[in-house]
């Protein structure tokens, strides 16, 4: 099948795209960095250099597509303020917009939400759950919308996938967790770590992508996470224990809120918790990793 990627080489992006690969499809992988394209290419992808917010440049690459994937956002600042949430809402809907109009061949659009859209809370939230998005979820929350417009009145195969907090080798969760934790450093984490979150592996994330692709749902939204919600303190305290690393210590939730800001903090220092029951019951995803502690061994295992 050929594909189309978006964010071809960022975390999640980058796990889909190896995965896509290994199933023998074509891949076309939109990247910003001329230095990343090399590297996709020999890996066998079809570089398209361009940035998300300038579809333009690229957006021709899209055309004979069967199946699109969109991964890119803009990169999080470690304070993200009102002004980022207008520039990626922008980007969101800019590239959405243009890559439903520019769609020709398209059998499925699976689009990069994420649990966030639900709010805060210690009730599990299903697929069926109505979302009050914290602050950083708005933009894709419009993202969603202008897809399931698509879907509702033109038909147009569009699939929602929302992952839970994503671990693994790269992204946010190696610069401020594994990376560090890896080197021998002791990790912080927000507030006093008893807030309780879904997971999931950047490995089970990528093959729900991958049966997205391969068995299309069209106008479904699926949540994407492991079996077994966490308190964030206990998840990262496992990863210094596989890693014999120091033990992580947290930030006192009012500190966290004046380095972080707002924005970060009602995110990271709250409940979410969603469930998985759809995901593999009709999406058919069996999960490599049911718990963190399956999955935080193996990522441990990488390093030792």
């Amino acid at each position: 099948m050929k594909c189309f990627i978006t964010g071809a080489t960022g975390f999640i992006g980058s796990a889909v795209t190896k995965r896509l690969l290994e199933n023998n499809h074509q891949v076309t992988g939109l990247t910003h960095s001329p230095d990343k394209a090399e590297t996709l290419q020999k890996k066998g992808v079809t570089p398209v250099v361009g940035d998300m917010r300038q579809p333009e440049t690229w957006i021709s690459a899209v055309e004979d597509a069967e199946s699109i994937i969109h991964t890119a956002t803009l990169p999080v600042p470690s304070r993200p303020n009102k002004k980022y949430l207008r520039k990626l809402k922008q980007a969101q809907e800019t590239v959405v917009s243009s890559l439903i109009e520019s769609a020709r061949s398209c059998r499925v659009f699976v689009y990069t939400s994420g649990m966030t859209v639900y709010g805060t809370g210690k009730d599990t939230k299903t697929e069926a759950s109505e979302i009050d998005p914290v602050e950083l979820a708005k933009p894709y929350v419009a993202g969603e919308r202008l897809l399931m417009d698509a879907w509702e009145k033109n038909e147009f195969p569009v699939m929602i996938l929302r992952p839970a907090g994503v671990y693994g080798a790269g992204g946010i969760f190696a610069k401020y967790w594994t990376t560090p934790i890896s080197k021998g450093k002791r990790a912080p984490y927000p507030g006093s770590g008893v807030q309780v979150k879904s997971f999931v592996s950047v490995e089970d994330c990528a093959e729900a992508y991958i049966r997205s692709v391969e068995n299309p749902v069209p106008g479904e939204i699926f949540n994407v996470a492991d079996d077994a919600p966490v308190a964030f303190g206990a998840l990262i305290r496992y990863l210094a224990h596989e890693m014999d690393a120091p033990k992580p210590f947290g930030i006192p939730a009012p500190v966290f809120r004046l380095v972080g800001g707002k924005i970060l903090a009602n995110m990271l220092l709250t409940d979410m918790i969603i469930s998985n029951q759809k995901m593999k019951e009709k999406l058919g995803v069996e999960l490599r990793y049911p718990t963190y502690r399956e999955g935080i061994a193996a990522l441990a295992e990488k390093y030792n």
